[in-house]
């Protein structure tokens, strides 16, 4: 490839980059803002285009204010990258780290191309700092990627551009002299072309992180209750029927817990709906931390709970359930409530809307008894 190709090539790969952070910039707004990040991305492709004009201005700018701008800008993207893939996975952005190394590396390169040139210590020092950048960038999404292609794939980009940067900067240490480390033109613009082609598919792979992050948002709202984050009806129901095909297959029994609160409606009646909704956001958080780990809560409807126990027979069910209404009743609230609690055990014989009738006329057998109780329906 000749130079004016490789130039071509450059130029249209940077105005893909300008391209791909208008594109994150606009579409931001149409992801849900518990999706943080995607801005910065933008930001960060914004400021390395902003770059390449930096340095294709060489000749109309003093070498100087070209040199020290134009990787000052590089050496910014690098990092604002990094911050986007931070805040992408909730963490605290480490700007005075990464602050105080890119000023270390700017003054660096500052000194060796103002006060005492010299190309290849320069160009060393922006290495340095770019491949530790980059690992840094990799080692993040590889321990908070969700091992998707998305994450994957850009993973594979920074690993490429932290190698290709690696083995320039050892080539450009390892030169027997200054002289012979200055490198021809058509390699420089291989490095740069790379680059900017990094970039490129940084930022497509950042995209794709971004829309597996809204499937899964939209996914986990299809599946729970979207005021208390607990499993929905339908969701409940469908690891319900798995559980009673498996409980049926290994003749171990399965328990259901049907709950519902006491005097919900009084509650609503005198203190307001607002209330009521977190008296239902309180006990769902005092019956989550009742239930074992391997239990799963559900919303049913309203003020009526239920839970599913793998593998338990009624009597340890029974400790479960006193243990859940024994937890919202001593939790303290403003108002406090309590929970009426039915048990219901599983046959060979029964499915799963059959148990559920029977933890039904359970809960309503505690109701009748007096509420805040525990009822046991035993299996035949």
């Amino acid at each position: 490839m000749n130079d004016l190709d490789l130039r071509s090539a450059m130029i249209f790969a940077c105005l893909l980059v300008g391209l791909m952070s208008v594109v994150l910039f606009f579409i931001r707004g149409s992801y849900p803002k518990s999706i943080h990040g995607i801005g910065t991305w933008a930001s960060g492709l914004a400021t390395l285009f902003v770059s390449y004009a930096v340095f294709s201005g060489r000749g109309n700018i003093p070498e100087a204010l070209v040199i020290v701008c134009g990787n000052l800008l590089v050496m910014a993207s690098l990092l604002i990258l990094y911050f986007g893939s931070q805040r992408f996975f909730g963490l605290k952005t480490s700007i005075r780290l990464w602050g105080g190394i890119g000023l270390a590396a700017l003054l660096v390169m500052t000194w060796f191309s103002l006060v005492e040139p010299n190309f290849r210590l320069r160009v060393a020092g922006v290495m340095i700092f770019a491949a530790a950048a980059l690992f840094a960038h990799l080692r993040l999404i590889f321990l908070h990627g969700n091992g998707k292609f998305s994450s994957r794939f850009v993973i594979f980009v920074l690993a490429l551009e932290a190698t290709i940067t690696t083995s320039r900067l050892f080539s450009l240490l390892l030169a027997p002299s200054n002289e012979a480390a200055i490198e021809t033109q058509q390699i420089q613009d291989l490095y740069v072309m790379s680059f900017i082609t990094s970039y490129l598919l940084q930022g497509i792979g950042m995209m794709l992180m971004a829309s597996d992050r809204l499937h899964e948002e939209l996914e986990h709202l299809a599946r729970h209750d979207a005021l208390t984050g607990c499993l929905g009806r339908r969701a409940w129901l469908d690891i319900c029927n798995q559980e009673m095909d498996r409980s049926i297959r290994s003749g171990r029994q399965m328990a259901v817990l049907m709950m519902d609160i006491d005097h919900f409606k009084k509650i609503n009646d005198n203190y307001g709906h607002q209330i009521g909704d977190r008296v239902i956001v309180d006990f769902v958080k005092h019956a989550t931390g009742a239930l074992r780990r391997a239990d799963s809560l559900g919303r049913y409807g309203g003020e009526e709970f239920v839970a599913l126990l793998p593998e338990t027979g009624s009597a340890q069910a029974l400790i479960v359930a006193e243990r859940l209404r024994s937890a919202v009743e001593l939790a303290s609230g403003n108002p406090s409530c309590t929970v009426s609690v039915g048990v219901a055990t599983s046959d060979v014989n029964l499915s799963v809307d059959g148990l559920l009738a029977r933890a039904d006329r359970a809960m309503y057998q505690a109701k009748n008894g007096g509420r805040n109780r525990v009822e046991l329906h035993a299996a035949n």
